[in-house]
């Protein structure tokens, strides 16, 4: 298994990027002052998506909900409103039925914030694996960057990078993996390194035709390696 330097690779990749926090649906929520249920709406609203739809969704959904997304609002909105205002992301009739299911949970247990914030990393995000509609990204996410726990989200990009880096193939492996060599890094880091590497698979690192000679990367690459 492959030994990376993670701080070397973040080094990289701030060297190559300029990191725009207001592109992200969920750093952009939480420098406007979200609360945690709309930060945890606006995670759900980027599966699947891309981040700008995400971020027109999670907009849209404000201020049909009079400029506040919360459990008491949700519950109140109808099905086909929040749909509606919901629908550039799409799968929006889905997606608001997940959301009203989440809001009925926090209205259920008001004290499931705090419950979190109590617990230990495994045991909360084993908590926020049991809500509707929250996988094991969005729980990571929610983790790093709400609760600024030492968890490490895979999205798509990420999960491509880290097989052809050689860190494994599972979710969980290479989310393992990433925590273990990256035992340094800070929190703030560790978004950092999330978000950079979200945009190296969007520009360079791509499923097909990867830039292989613009990649900052590319002598830690078992695949440039082997496409070679």
């Amino acid at each position: 298994m492959v030994k990376l330097d993670l701080r070397d690779v973040l080094q990289r990749l701030r060297s190559r990027y300029s990191l725009n926090l207001d592109s992200y649906v969920a750093p952009r929520a939480l420098r406007r002052g979200a609360n945690p249920f709309e930060v945890l709406v606006g995670i759900v609203l980027s599966q699947n998506t891309s981040d700008r739809n995400a971020i027109k969704a999670f907009e849209n959904l404000r201020s049909a909900l009079g400029g506040k997304i919360t459990p008491e609002s949700v519950d109140r909105a109808s099905l086909e409103g929040i749909a509606r205002a919901i629908k550039v992301a799409g799968q929006q009739r889905r997606r608001a039925m997940v959301l009203k299911e989440l809001a009925r949970v926090f209205l259920e247990r008001p004290q499931l914030l705090r419950e979190l914030e109590g617990l230990g990393t495994e045991d909360a995000r084993a908590k926020l694996l049991e809500l509707p509609g929250v996988g094991p990204k969005t729980a990571d996410v929610f983790l790093l960057m709400y609760l600024r726990r030492r968890t490490f989200p895979i999205d798509t990009h990420i999960s491509r990078i880290a097989r052809r880096l050689g860190l494994g193939s599972s979710y969980e492996e290479i989310r393992r993996r990433v925590l273990e060599l990256g035992k340094e890094l800070s929190v703030d880091e560790l978004i950092e390194l999330h978000l950079l590497l979200i945009q190296h698979g969007r520009e360079v690192c791509r499923p097909r035709e990867p830039r292989c000679s613009e990649c900052v990367l590319r002598d830690l690459c078992r695949y440039y390696r082997e496409q070679g």
